[in-house]
């Protein structure tokens, strides 16, 4: 199996391209792209840039141009529940986009209540992800994708409508892409700002460790997968 890899920004695939042995580099959609083994999985690694759009095109490319046989999305994100702390992490089990009109799904390609499901078998393996460095708790539950950084601005709309359990800017386009092309997917969303610790200076102070919770958990389970 040839899994894909896909984080927004540099910062949440720095410690993939550290632990892992790259075979080939490069440059493709004016994205790098980094090809070799991770924990005895063939993988393809790749900061998509954030937002909906790049991480798309991403995803296009992972599958079209890189033949990935699945894709993970590993990265940072927003926490929504209020029992979430910046640490923890969300292991996807429903993704939405928050920011479309869901009626826009009944048309082709007919998505289900405009939700995308992660696929089961990965979802499985990673809920039972024990990494050992792992600090905070992790969950399952639903993410929410949307083309801003949610502070206060429009949380309370987001939860009444979709009770989700974090919010970002690239999984539902993965997913939605993913869809398309009957790719399975999953998400490891680690927390790196909540709603009582929010703003994008907490994103950027956390970001770091948000992301290498993350990791953590894809990289003890990947041989798994």
């Amino acid at each position: 199996m040839k899994i894909g890899i896909i984080g927004a920004i540099d910062t949440e695939i720095a410690l993939y391209l550290q632990n892992m042995d790259i075979h080939t580099k490069s440059e493709y959609i004016k994205r790098t792209f980094y090809e070799g083994a991770f924990n005895g999985r063939e993988v393809v690694v790749s900061a998509a840039g954030m937002g909906k759009v790049n991480a798309a095109a991403t995803a296009q490319a992972m599958i079209s141009e890189y033949k990935v046989d699945c894709i993970i999305v590993s990265g940072v994100a927003g926490g929504m529940d209020k029992s979430l702390h910046i640490g923890d992490t969300v292991i996807a089990d429903k993704v939405y986009y928050h920011d479309l009109d869901l009626f826009l799904f009944e048309d082709h390609p007919k998505v289900k209540g405009g939700c995308f499901i992660p696929d089961e078998k990965l979802v499985s393996v990673l809920k039972n992800a024990s990494p050992k460095e792992h600090n905070g708790k992790i969950v399952t539950g639903t993410a929410v994708t949307g083309d801003a950084f949610i502070e206060t601005d429009g949380r309370e709309e987001i939860n009444a409508k979709f009770s989700p359990m974090c919010t970002d800017m690239e999984t539902a386009a993965i997913a939605h892409i993913c869809f398309v092309y009957d790719i399975p997917f999953a998400a490891v969303r680690s927390i790196s700002d909540t709603e009582e610790e929010s703003g994008f200076d907490t994103f950027e102070a956390n970001c770091k460790k948000a992301a290498k919770s993350s990791y953590l958990v894809v990289e003890s389970i990947i041989e798994k997968l």
